[in-house]
């Protein structure tokens, strides 16, 4: 796996070009048994540098992360995103795992599996 952190002035201009090309991508959080096909993140900055990041992994699944401190991207060895973490204050992460690091309409049957 390759790790790149994404620097905090690229932020919300990273969270847009990432929710363009993920958007439908099947993805899980780790540890929790929330699974869905991934919309959107968004990152806002609030006074005084503090930030709050989130994602909506559809079916009304919104995740949130206060005091958001870094954002790191990881990759597989065909340079696919396989993972995105967003750290907060305090050690607190937030990571989505994508089921299939490709479009679900490229890898045959596993939408369909995924959803069941």
């Amino acid at each position: 796996m390759h790790r790149t952190t994404i620097p905090r002035a690229e932020w919300a201009r990273y969270a847009a070009l990432f929710s363009r090309a993920h958007q439908g991508w099947l993805v899980r959080i780790p540890g929790g048994s929330s699974a869905g096909r991934f919309r959107r993140l968004w990152i806002r900055t609030k006074g005084r540098g503090e930030a709050t990041g989130g994602a909506d992994i559809g079916g009304g699944t919104l995740i949130l992360l206060e005091g958001l401190t870094g954002l790191i991207v990881e990759s597989d060895e065909r340079d696919l995103d396989c993972r995105l973490s967003m750290v907060g204050k305090q050690g607190s992460e937030l990571t989505l795992r994508f089921l299939n690091p490709a479009r679900p309409e490229t890898v045959d049957g596993s939408a369909k599996e995924a959803e069941e």
